[in-house]
Order: C-alpha cells, then sequence, then structure tokens
C-alpha cells in the first residue's frame, strides 16, 4: 500500500485541505497525525483513498466527500459526513451534533 504521512501540527485548514487533495491522487493511504480538531478535514475529497486520522477531528470533517474511507481515531465535532455521497466515515470516539445528516 502506498502510503503518505501529514503532519497536520499548527497547519491552516485549507492548507491540510490542500495537501489532502493533491496527495489523495497518488497515494492509497493518508495518515493525518496532530489534527488539532481542525474543522473541515477532507471537505470535498472525492478520491478512492484511505484516510486516517490519529486524533480528534473538528466540525463538518469528512463533508461533501464521494468515495473516501475515512476512520477516526478520536472524536468529531458537528455534522461530521454531512452530505457524503459515497465512502465510509467510522468514528472512534463520540460525535457532535448532525453526525451523518444529508448522507445519500
Amino acid at each position: 500500500m502506498n502510503e503518505y504521512v501529514i503532519d497536520a501540527k499548527d497547519m491552516e485548514e485549507k492548507e491540510l485541505n490542500r495537501i489532502i487533495k493533491e496527495q489523495a491522487q497518488n497515494h492509497d493511504k493518508l495518515i493525518i497525525n496532530n489534527p488539532e480538531s481542525k474543522h473541515n478535514i477532507c471537505a470535498g475529497l472525492i478520491e478512492d483513498v484511505e484516510i486516517e486520522i490519529n486524533g480528534s477531528a473538528g466540525y463538518f470533517v469528512g463533508t461533501m466527500v464521494n468515495g473516501s474511507k475515512i476512520h477516526i481515531m478520536g472524536n468529531a465535532g458537528w455534522f461530521a459526513g454531512d452530505n457524503m455521497t459515497d465512502g465510509e466515515l467510522v468514528i472512534e470516539g463520540t460525535a457532535g451534533d448532525g453526525a451523518g445528516q444529508g448522507i445519500y
């Protein structure tokens, strides 16, 4: 398996998502360390890629995802998986309000 590790510590949300989308095109699995409960992680991701988030994610993690498999080894904020059209979202901890809302 072709993996890529991202250290999200002190990274801005837009930069993290840009790197996720770029690296998802060339790797089977992305591992995100130190997510620091950032919001919108993996928002709009359409690649068939596994994502492992080692820590908690903020609001709208996995929103508008089509085809990705996201595994969160922590908690997730409000609206995790919002408007997800295809894929998988596993949250090992707790999730805020609206988890899975609008899943097709």
